[in-house]
């Protein structure tokens, strides 16, 4: 899931994915430098993005503890760990009735 996590849906939708047993990955495409327009000049701006930031570190390690992976975008190459982790998980076993 390519996602910068910044509404909660995004990591509600990843949680239900996961819980009923899909592999999911997050890749989180916010920048860590983003800053929100007009945020330097108005101070309560400036306060609720610190909160939403704070909120979201949450979401990501709640995503983490439930073995969702949520790696940032940092380019080409910067999901290859992850996925060659994913391809070495066994299969699931089917079962035919």
């Amino acid at each position: 899931m390519l996602t910068p996590l910044v509404a909660r849906d995004a990591a509600e939708q990843a949680a239900h994915l996961a819980q009923r047993g899909l592999t999911v990955v997050v890749v989180d495409c916010l920048p860590p430098d983003v800053v929100v327009a007009g945020s330097d000049d108005d101070a309560e701006l400036s306060t609720a993005w610190r909160i939403r930031r704070l909120e979201r570190e949450l979401e990501v390690a709640h995503l983490q503890q439930r073995g969702v992976p949520v790696i940032p975008w940092n380019g080409p190459g910067s999901l290859d760990v992850v996925l060659r982790q994913i391809a070495r998980r066994p299969a699931p076993r089917t079962v035919v009735r």
